[in-house]
């Protein structure tokens, strides 16, 4: 068999789809429009995934085990030894750090380089490096921000590789019309955030700006698209400020419907923060996917955010925790339709350009860094 990359990661849709499970799909299917193939190890079995895995450009190989993170050695490490007997990997890209230690003891010892990705709180909720990372070749990083706090915490910067990520295109899908009348969104503006419903993502600070934002916008309306664990403390704040239908959250959206919301949608806003703690927003590639539809975007200027969003050019960094900033964003793109369609076109150009899958991949090749 030809030799193949491969890449083990613990997310891959189609039963996640958080930035990790993301990022690994962008970049095997960037590696398999170069011609270079690549192989996904990734947990999750059923026939929906094997539905989703028969439709990728590149080979997914499913492992069993509930537990990897606990049970590392009886649910991943099997697979190590197969996998490379099978593919000849010249090099394996982890998508996660918890398989550092494992991947390194079984592969790094047969000669093969291994990269692991880090990407933002698993770093900066503590004081030193995670288990593991001092062990791999590689550690790549899509941000300067966390190339900075690696090499504060003591990695040398010659092993540190950074490149910046990709997303999928959109495909163009979608039925807007249907899904306003469907949520009762109205005709009237809409914002749309879109990510897991945890503190750092800061969709309370948006809820807590509608108010003033309905003062010279009436009509317009904000769509919380996620869960997580703040859902029902933000639908206390929904309540609390009477919002009723004028902001919504109704959980997760299949795919064809979360495209129907971003082109319903007229900008993007996640104002995120870093929590106490470090829990904060490693990159954040829904900015680029809301810029991919020609979204203007709204972000905290935090952690890295400031890469995800060209500020003033894209899209406007507000600092965390100042509403009044948030507000006169939100009212000054609602209300100034040239600018924001000036910033979303800007922001689709800036995706087609840099933010591809087969741009993602020729940087992580070009590094050195799989």
């Amino acid at each position: 068999m030809t030799p193949h990359r491969a890449l083990l990661t613990l997310d891959l849709p189609p039963r996640q789809d958080g930035g990790i499970a993301t990022l690994a799909d962008v970049l095997a299917s960037g590696m398999a429009e170069l011609g270079e193939p690549a192989v996904v190890f990734a947990r999750g079995r059923g026939p929906d995934v094997e539905v989703w895995d028969r439709g990728r450009p590149y080979p997914v190989v499913r492992m069993w085990g509930h537990s990897w993170v606990h049970h590392t050695t009886r649910n991943v490490m099997p697979h190590l030894l197969s996998m490379y007997l099978k593919y000849r990997p010249p090099g394996l890209l982890l998508a996660s750090w918890q398989f550092s230690a494992a991947a390194a003891a079984v592969i790094g010892r047969l000669g093969v380089p291994v990269t692991t990705v880090v990407h933002g709180r698993e770093i900066t909720s503590r004081e030193g490096l995670p288990a593991g990372l001092g062990r791999v070749d590689r550690v790549l990083v899509l941000t300067r921000w966390l190339a900075r706090e690696l090499r504060s915490r003591g990695l040398p910067g010659e092993r540190i590789v950074r490149v910046e990520p990709g997303i999928h295109p959109p495909d163009g899908s979608g039925d807007p019309d249907g899904l306003r009348r469907r949520l009762r969104l109205g005709e009237g503006p809409l914002a749309l955030c879109v990510g897991r419903l945890v503190a750092r993502k800061g969709q309370d600070a948006l809820i807590r700006a509608w108010p003033a934002v309905l003062e010279t916008c009436p009509d317009a309306r904000l769509l919380l698209v996620g869960e997580g664990p703040d859902r029902s403390r933000l639908r206390s704040l929904i309540d609390g400020a009477g919002l009723g239908e004028r902001v919504l959250a109704p959980g997760f959206l299949s795919p064809a419907d979360l495209e129907s919301a971003y082109r319903a949608a007229d900008l993007f806003a996640m104002p995120c923060r870093e929590e106490e703690g470090g829990d904060t927003e490693g990159f954040g590639l829904v900015f680029l996917e809301a810029g991919a539809r020609g979204l203007p975007v709204i972000g905290g200027r935090t952690a890295g955010v400031v890469e995800a969003v060209d500020d003033g050019r894209t899209g406007v960094l507000v600092e965390p925790g100042d509403d009044d900033a948030l507000v006169a964003a939100l009212r000054e793109l609602l209300a100034d339709r040239e600018r924001a369609r000036t910033l979303g076109e800007a922001g689709r150009a800036r995706v087609q350009e840099r933010f591809t899958p087969a741009a993602f991949a020729r940087r992580v090749l070009d590094a050195g860094a799989w």
